[in-house]
């Protein structure tokens, strides 16, 4: 069984994304914020690769991605902030280094952003592009795994997470024998599977999304309630009890990531080939909208002669990683 480290948060939680049918197709699902990350490390790997501490042309590298060249300087200014905090844990740091560790059962794979080993240690740094997110641990461990199986001599893995966004960093110490217990979990919840899957807002992320047997059994689940509940999209008050249980169970989780699936789908589509013939004169298009906009710094002196303190207030919004 092939795991990588990026996926092993998924495969805790449901370790039916790891399987394949014969003839199935995955899907792997991408976004805005895959492509800012993709552009943060690029830089981030340069950086720290550089003994001048020379680094790419950023606003190059947010053409190469796609992705806004302001905020992507942000999140690089508190990588080297932190990086500059960090390195004396990295001598001679290896950056992107693809690591492999294999037994009769699985192999796993990834690349850490960089690491260093020593004597009977090893370390590692993980930068996060996005949000806080609680489901990290997993994909942590798996790193700190494939680091104490590729250099034995190591008892002691030291794995730092960098968020970006927040301005924060956690670091976890985990040694040989916290790390043989979460393999022997490994084994027992993901390899050897009890082909129960578990529904909920990851499914959107998994690979299976389109032909997972369980998603389809509970969208048409659902739909099904739903349209029980609630004919014709009106829910009675008596229905909302229902409707409550549903988003607890993560059912309507499930259709929501359903329909941004479609979404992204129609609108993919229509960009590589062009408007959608619906027939009878109709067609689905991408169609741009004119917009006007209001730059802050040019306005700000003719909007504060006109205005109070009070009436500017709900008209701005201040953001707080900008700010920081």
């Amino acid at each position: 069984m092939r795991i990588r480290a990026s996926s092993a948060p998924l495969a805790f939680l449901c370790p039916g994304s790891q399987r394949k049918e014969e003839g199935e197709v995955l899907i792997k699902t991408t976004n805005e914020g895959a492509s800012l990350g993709s552009a943060v490390h690029e830089i981030l790997a340069a950086l720290v690769g550089s003994a001048n501490a020379d680094s790419p042309d950023l606003r190059a590298v947010a053409l190469k991605y796609g992705v806004d060249a302001d905020e992507l300087g942000r999140l690089v200014g508190y990588g080297i902030h932190a990086w500059r905090s960090l390195e004396k844990y990295y001598p001679n740091p290896i950056t992107e280094g693809e690591l492999c560790y294999e037994t009769t059962q699985f192999r796993l794979t990834g690349h850490p952003d960089l690491y260093s080993v020593g004597e009977d240690w090893a370390n590692f740094l993980d930068y996060k592009s996005g949000f806080k997110q609680p489901d990290y641990f997993h994909q942590m461990l798996a790193y700190a795994l494939l680091l104490i199986r590729n250099f034995t001599y190591a008892t002691t893995i030291r794995a730092t997470t960098v968020w970006l966004r927040d301005w924060s960093q956690e670091t976890l110490v985990v040694t040989s024998e916290d790390l043989g217990k979460w393999e022997e979990s490994l084994v027992a919840r993901v390899v050897n599977w009890d082909g129960t899957y578990t529904a909920g807002a990851h499914c959107q992320y998994c690979p299976r999304f389109t032909t997972c047997p369980a998603r389809q059994a509970l969208v048409q689940s659902a739909l099904t309630e739903i349209d029980a509940a609630a004919p014709g999209g009106i829910v009675p008050a008596a229905a909302m009890p229902v409707i409550v249980q549903m988003y607890r169970q993560g059912k309507l989780a499930v259709v929501k990531g359903l329909l941004t699936q479609i979404d992204d789908m129609i609108r993919g589509y229509i960009s590589a080939v062009g408007p959608i013939d619906l027939g009878n004169g109709r067609e689905v298009a991408l169609v741009g909208e004119n917009r006007d906009t209001i730059e802050p710094l040019k306005a700000w002196p003719i909007l504060s002669g006109a205005l109070t303190n009070e009436e500017l207030a709900p008209a701005i919004k201040i953001g707080k990683t900008a700010i920081l």
